[in-house]
């Protein structure tokens, strides 16, 4: 993606106003809820990833968790450590 377009996704964020903000947030946890229960390991890296973009609430105290989860589910390559 452009880098243009990654600022102007930055700009609307920082601008949304906190009612937007916490009802976008809640229909992630709603996502969340969906991508556990499919078999894709990467609708869970979506969404938090999303909810880490929108900085809601609870993906602020997940965030190394949720980056050692992903590296855990990256396939192993000759040069991995482990």
């Amino acid at each position: 993606m452009s880098k243009w377009m990654w600022e102007l996704i930055r700009l609307i964020l920082t601008v949304a106003s906190p009612q937007i903000r916490e009802s976008l947030c809640k229909l992630l946890d709603t996502l969340e809820e969906q991508a556990k229960k499919t078999d894709n390991a990467w609708d869970d890296v979506l969404v938090e990833l999303l909810k880490i973009v929108l900085a809601c609430p609870q993906s602020q105290q997940n965030v190394a968790k949720f980056l050692k989860d992903v590296v855990d589910t990256l396939p192993q390559t000759p040069h991995s450590k482990g």
